[in-house]
């Protein structure tokens, strides 16, 4: 999708078997993404990659500190679920900025079990992305109705 929006061109999507995503959601994606940096105080945005098949090994999200990249899978999933993945890995990608991502892993163990899952750094990820998303579904009116509701149940979930 053309735009001369710095933060849309760094929206990079991945064409796979999947079902893409309608272009309103997209337009929602760019728009949250904009909300976000609003938030983070990005200093450079990382590309984001949409996924909508998930890929071997591949969870809902990642950041990919080497590269400065995100990977989201998208498919078979809630637009606002998508959102979250999102703020959670942008939060990632500001903690490595700042350079709070290599204190924080620092500090795990690697013979640990429960490996990151607890930790600082993603304890503060899941936070701040539930919270950016709350507060950017409240203000923003043009998501799809639609993408409120689960699939199978057709209960709101917002």
């Amino acid at each position: 999708f053309p735009s001369h929006d710095k933060f849309a061109d760094r929206v990079r999507i991945f064409q796979d078997k999947g079902r893409p995503m309608k272009q309103e959601s997209l337009t929602v994606l760019i728009d949250f993404i904009k909300f976000c940096n609003s938030i983070l105080k990005m200093e450079d945005m990382p590309d984001i990659y949409l996924h909508t098949i998930k890929k071997k090994d591949m969870t809902t999200g990642m950041y990919n500190r080497g590269e400065h990249m995100i990977h989201v899978l998208v498919g078979k999933r809630l637009l606002v679920d998508v959102l979250r993945t999102i703020a959670h890995e942008l939060t990632h990608a500001r903690q490595e900025e700042t350079g709070l991502l290599d204190i924080h892993l620092a500090n795990v163990d690697p013979m640990d079990e429960m490996g990151d899952i607890d930790t600082v750094y993603e304890n503060e990820a899941y936070t701040l992305a539930g919270n950016i998303v709350k507060i950017f579904c409240r203000k923003y009116k043009r998501i799809p109705k639609d993408e409120l509701y689960q699939l199978n149940k057709n209960k709101k979930i917002m």
